[in-house]
């Protein structure tokens, strides 16, 4: 690493594994520096190196300073995987958005190892296939904006279940689990502080300038049958950090940061924070039903209203739409996905205050501007390239719908004639009106979003 005045710093270097991928330390960096970095490449034994990938990166502010930081939060990178891929441009969008970044945290759906090319290997996603986990993970991190951004951000990572399989709740003990554990801390998750924390969770913290975070794993102890999203161990590690935290800088605000959404709005029994009842949304249907529901959230907002701890900020990812709730007086979560992705729906319900809910744009990410008056919170947002999916998918099932119907027609016409010429009649119409509707479409979808202006802005000062 070479710092503005020409000093260097160098690394002992890293180990790459199978995955061919490694991390390396860099020690006695000076704060709030921007460092240029090269790296040389060579085989173990061998005194000959190469040149290898370059970067840059910027250091973190003196520890517990309150000079103002940036954060960007979101999650979920589909990257139009239903029709085989596509550029991220995305990136971009949040360097060119958010020139003044300081630490990137992205909430999980690295990779959708299920959707689609996943079905049909061990059964549904990629089972203990690590190979098949890291190719996913190199296609993904080697798209040109997509490397172009990591390789300049500092950024810290976190996994939800796309990474395994959709709405993943089978614990830390299955080969699938294993596998798409270990591969996504081999591509991304080794960058990750540290946990000094309990368990074997991969709950960790961080940070940066007035910013103090927590960043929960939801996956690793998830139990739908049981009601547990994070476990015992990681709620007493959260309350005791946020005692901690509140003795030690309790003007700091602190970021509870988690993959899947807080707000109890949400209308899914095994999604977010609810109880995870099976057959039932709300706490008192799962009493109801005999099952044992525990509800985490409601003990983990209930110590927070109770002890009095200051300037809470709750970020959350996965749900495919931007918005912002009220979960108890004074307390936020601010919720921002897809970076990537199909967008959602707002989900209507009204157990939190809705200060903003939008559904309709499939690139979303959040900024926070973090001092020590406030946290100014910009949501950014467009609906760009949502069309190139639709349309793939809606037109090209039909299509092959109707090929397939048409000709188990002719199959069974004794009149073959007739049935070949309604065949390949409607075929052609058919493939006509696709081919044109996906033809308007893709200029609309592959233009840049709109992300000049935010969609939101809203303010939480300081206790």
């Amino acid at each position: 690493a070479i710092a503005p005045n020409g000093a260097e710093i160098r690394s002992s270097g890293a180990v790459f594994g199978e995955a061919g991928t490694g991390v390396a330390e860099l020690r006695g960096l000076e704060p709030r520096t921007t460092y240029e970095l090269t790296t040389d490449l060579g085989t173990t034994g061998s005194p000959d190196l190469v040149p290898g990938p370059v970067g840059s990166f910027r250091t973190f502010p003196t520890a517990g300073s309150t000079e103002p930081v940036t954060l960007v939060s979101t999650s979920c990178l589909q990257r139009g995987r239903m029709i085989g891929g596509r550029p991220l441009e995305n990136f971009r969008h949040v360097s060119d958005t958010v020139p003044d970044l300081d630490l990137f945290m992205f909430l999980g759906d690295t990779i959708y190892s299920d959707v689609p090319l996943g079905l049909g290997f061990n059964g549904i996603g990629y089972g203990g296939d690590v190979d098949l986990y890291r190719r996913e993970y190199s296609q993904a991190l080697s798209d040109p904006d997509a490397h172009e951004f990591l390789s300049k951000s500092a950024s810290l990572f976190m996994f939800d279940d796309h990474e395994i399989v959709n709405d993943y709740a089978e614990g830390e003990g299955t080969d699938r689990f294993k596998a798409g554990a270990k591969v996504w801390n081999e591509f991304v998750g080794g960058v990750n502080p540290d946990s000094n924390l309990t368990g074997t969770a991969f709950h960790y913290t961080f940070s940066i300038g007035n910013a103090e975070g927590f960043v929960f794993d939801t996956r690793t102890k998830r139990d739908h049958a049981q009601g547990v999203i994070v476990g015992r161990e990681q709620l007493d590690d959260v309350i005791a950090w946020l005692i901690d935290t509140n003795n030690r800088r309790p003007n700091a605000f602190k970021f509870l940061v988690s993959p899947v959404g807080f707000s109890r709005n949400a209308n899914i029994a095994d999604g977010n924070w609810n109880c995870g009842c099976p057959d039932c949304i709300t706490k008192d249907e799962a009493a109801a039903s005999g099952v044992q529901c525990v509800n985490e959230l409601d003990e983990l907002l209930g110590f927070i209203v109770a002890s009095g701890v200051k300037n809470v900020v709750m970020v959350s990812g996965d749900a495919h739409k931007a918005s912002v709730f009220e979960l108890e007086p004074g307390l936020f979560e601010i919720s921002a996905s897809p970076l990537d992705a199909l967008a959602s729906v707002p989900w209507g319900n009204d157990v939190d205050t809705v200060l903003y809910e939008e559904g309709s744009l499939n690139s979303v990410f959040a900024v926070y501007k973090v001092d020590d008056e406030a946290v100014n919170v910009f949501i950014y947002g467009s609906p760009a390239n949502v069309l190139i999916p639709t349309c793939a998918i809606l037109f090209g099932t039909l299509f092959f719908e109707l090929v397939f119907l048409l000709i188990c027609m002719r199959c069974r016409d004794d009149h073959m004639p007739f049935s070949g010429i309604l065949a390949v009649g409607g075929i052609l119409v058919f493939g006509a009106i696709s081919i044109a509707m996906c033809a308007i479409a893709l200029p609309l979808a592959g233009r840049d979003g709109d992300f000049e202006q935010p969609q939101f802005t809203f303010r939480i000062d300081a206790a």
